[in-house]
């Protein structure tokens, strides 16, 4: 998944070795993003689902953002077509 991620940004223009990946299992994901995102200059992150938990503790880019005084971009993933014609 990480190495698709990585192939569709060089592929859009993004320079390969300007792309850091990592995987922790140790910390909690928001906790990782936030502490990693100190050495970056932004943060982007793909939008997730409304879920129980994001009405509790909010959504992930908003936890990102509290903890990460850089800006965080949000991606959002295409919606799908009703196939009405009316996009």
């Amino acid at each position: 998944m990480l190495a698709d991620a990585t192939n569709a940004l060089v592929d859009r223009g993004v320079d390969r070795a300007a792309v850091a990946t990592r995987i922790e299992e140790s910390t909690a994901p928001i906790d990782a993003i936030a502490d990693h995102a100190r050495d970056h200059d932004a943060v982007v992150m793909g939008e997730t689902d409304p879920s129980v938990t994001t009405f509790v503790f909010g959504m992930p880019a908003e936890q990102v953002a509290e903890r990460f005084l850089g800006p965080v971009l949000v991606v959002q993933r295409p919606r799908p077509t009703d196939g009405d014609g009316d996009d």
